[in-house]
């Protein structure tokens, strides 16, 4: 018997435990929930008038910050001896990814 009072209290405070978890988890998406809120309140103004402003100059950014992170990940896969060997490993990669991803969005959209 001493077995079985033991596992009741383990599960017991395993419940105990995950409940304070996700109850410290509830608290934790609150605050940033509120942070988030409250920091988008405050630019947002800013962030329309500065897109007003200088539209061309932030599209220069965009652009610049969009090539250089294709850039840079192209350069990162040609370190990699193999990937830069034989370039249909990479595609059919990125076709694999994008269809995986492709699929996961539609069963995403269909279970809304």
């Amino acid at each position: 018997m001493p077995i079985e009072r033991f596992k009741k209290e383990v599960t017991n405070a395993s419940k105990e435990v995950a409940d304070l978890t996700m109850d410290t988890a509830d608290l934790v998406e609150d605050g940033v929930e509120k942070t988030v809120n409250g920091v988008d309140s405050y630019i947002s103004p800013i962030r329309e008038t500065v897109l007003k402003r200088y539209p061309i100059l932030f599209s220069i950014l965009v652009v610049s910050g969009a090539v250089m992170t294709l850039l840079g990940f192209e350069y990162i896969l040609h370190q990699n001896d193999i990937l830069d060997n034989y370039p249909w490993v990479v595609f059919l990669v990125g076709v694999g990814i994008l269809s995986f991803t492709g699929k996961l969005y539609k069963n995403l959209k269909n279970n809304l």
